[in-house]
């Protein structure tokens, strides 16, 4: 039976195994961060995908300034909760508990910011299997988005920073605060939460803002729910995160991106202004063209008034031509009579047949001057016909103006829609030709990293041979030497040892001498030049 282990026995032997693994690099997510009164840090690392298995961490405070500095120059932010790091440590196990922990001692920047680009393109792939990384850029942004949603803190400089740039528009804009935090790694939730209550209000456009900060602060811009919330968004969601290095996942599925608050507050201003413009140029054509088919309407119409009163005159001229007067009716009949007189049978008869005809001639005559005020009512019927068809002129032509007004409005909504489709289309094409600049860069400066490496253990290997004792020859060019026989050819050789240079004279060569000997000049001691 083998001995029994005491307890601080088998903790020894457990540290020894682990030491044996060296340093060891790990990738993980930070959780329940705590920093101790004497300066260290405590926390948990979780794997990013599966949040079952974690290990305890310390960063001693020797340590921690200098890793918080680095990652601060790094623009990685600060190591709280949610944060995704990579550690280089060593394994222990501490005695008066019995747990094992990962004492810190650095760092991998580079390594980080691999992690973090390969988890947001990671999240990008998934949202494009899904189908809605482009979800949100095909929805319309209205051409006159007055009622602004914004969602930032309200102790920021943000709000005022828009506000005061479209209150200066003179534009009739409303901007209603979603107060939210922005700046910890915990934030995704209030943001998603700030997020719907805004699409709650149907405002016309969202904006998500915040005044700038590291890439570390700005994690949980990169949260993959929060990216799918603003994706699916029924209304237009801007995003303007500030003065990141690197875009993070929200930036993708916007409808669109920003660099600061400001710069999206004057796209917004810039939109109004367009529409603006072009409304009113629509409107002087339109109006320009009512002007013209009513002047032209009005010509045609008095045209017509002047046609039909003209024909009237002529008409009533005619029938005035056409009745003889009363005198000369009175002379025809006293003419008749006297010619009847002598064949009249009687003056009885007479008097009859001439009342009669002075009876038919009066009846004429009234029928001729009825016939001349029904003339006179059929042109006060005309001319009253006329202004009627003046008038239902007029309103045909507002109803002209109208529709084509109608048309117009129309017209500039496929207009806005067929240039939002067309800037979704730029901004994909930009974003795509940024992801590839951005992993190029990355590939190069790795290609970059390894030749300077490359290049140092060179170095490294040239310097040990002179650090053991040996010398390396040179002529006075500069040229090594690598052979005897080339030494005797010069009359001063540089000899170059591991704190100095020293000019050497070769010796000439003897017949019995099988390699040249060489002389110090100066005493021998080692010459700085």
């Amino acid at each position: 039976m083998d001995r029994a282990l005491g307890v601080s026995e088998l903790i020894g032997r457990v540290n020894d195994a682990l030491g044996s693994l060296g340093l060891v690099t790990v990738r993980g997510v930070v959780e329940s961060a705590k920093a101790s009164q004497r300066g260290h840090l405590y926390f948990d690392l979780i794997d990013d995908g599966d949040r079952q298995a974690r290990v305890s961490a310390a960063i001693w405070a020797s340590r921690r300034a200098g890793i918080e500095t680095a990652l601060r120059r790094a623009g990685l932010g600060s190591l709280g909760d949610g944060a995704l790091v990579v550690v280089s440590g060593r394994l222990q196990v501490y005695a008066p508990r019995g747990s094992m922990s990962l004492s810190i001692d650095r760092v991998e920047i580079e390594a980080m910011l691999d992690a973090r680009a390969a988890t947001r393109q990671r999240h990008l792939r998934q949202l494009a299997a899904e189908g809605i990384v482009d979800a949100n850029r095909r929805v319309p942004v209205p051409a006159v988005a007055l009622r602004i949603a914004l969602v930032a803190s309200r102790d920021g400089v943000v709000r005022e920073d828009v506000r005061r740039a479209l209150a200066d528009t003179g534009f009739a804009f409303t901007v209603r605060l979603y107060h939210t935090e922005v700046s910890t790694r915990a934030a995704s939730v209030q943001i998603r939460r700030a997020l719907a209550a805004a699409i709650a209000d149907q405002p016309d456009l969202v904006l998500v803002a915040r005044g700038g900060g590291s890439e570390g602060d700005l994690a949980a811009f990169d949260d993959l729910d929060l990216a799918r919330a603003v994706a699916t968004a029924p209304v237009p969601i801007w995003v303007a995160i500030g003065h990141a290095v690197d875009q993070p996942l929200l930036a993708y599925v916007a409808n669109c991106a920003f660099d600061v608050p400001q710069s999206a507050a004057k796209a917004l201003v810039a939109r109004v202004e367009d529409f603006r413009e072009g409304l009113a140029t629509e409107i002087a054509t339109a109006i320009h063209h009512a002007r013209a088919r009513l002047d032209r309407g009005w010509l045609h119409t008095r045209q017509i008034a002047h046609a039909i009163e003209a024909h009237s005159q002529r008409r009533l001229a005619a029938a005035h031509r056409s009745l003889p007067s009363p005198s000369v009716l009175d002379a025809r009949t006293d003419q008749r009579l006297t010619n009847e007189r002598h064949t009249l049978p009687a003056t009885s008869v007479i008097d009859a047949r001439v009342r009669a005809r002075l009876a038919r001639s009066r009846a004429v005559l009234t029928a001729a001057r009825s016939a001349r005020d029904i003339v006179r009512l059929r042109v006060r019927l005309e001319v009253r016909q006329l202004v009627d068809h003046r008038r239902e002129l007029a309103a045909a032509t507002s109803a002209i103006a109208t529709a084509h007004r109608t048309e117009l409005h129309a017209r500039q909504r496929r207009l806005t829609r067929a240039a939002a489709r067309r800037r979704a289309h730029h901004d994909a094409a930009l974003a795509a030709v940024r992801r590839h600049l951005t992993a190029a860069s990355y590939r190069r400066a790795r290609r970059d990293r390894r030749g300077l490496e490359l290049l140092a253990r060179r170095i490294e290997g040239l310097a040990s041979p002179l650090e053991r004792g040996f010398a390396m020859i040179t002529d006075p060019t500069g040229t090594w030497l690598r052979r005897a026989d080339a030494i005797a050819t010069h009359a001063i050789v540089h000899a170059h040892f591991v704190d100095g240079v020293a000019a050497l004279t070769p010796a000439r060569r003897s017949p019995t001498t099988t390699h040249p000997h060489l002389t110090t000049r100066q005493g021998g001691r080692p010459n700085d030049d």
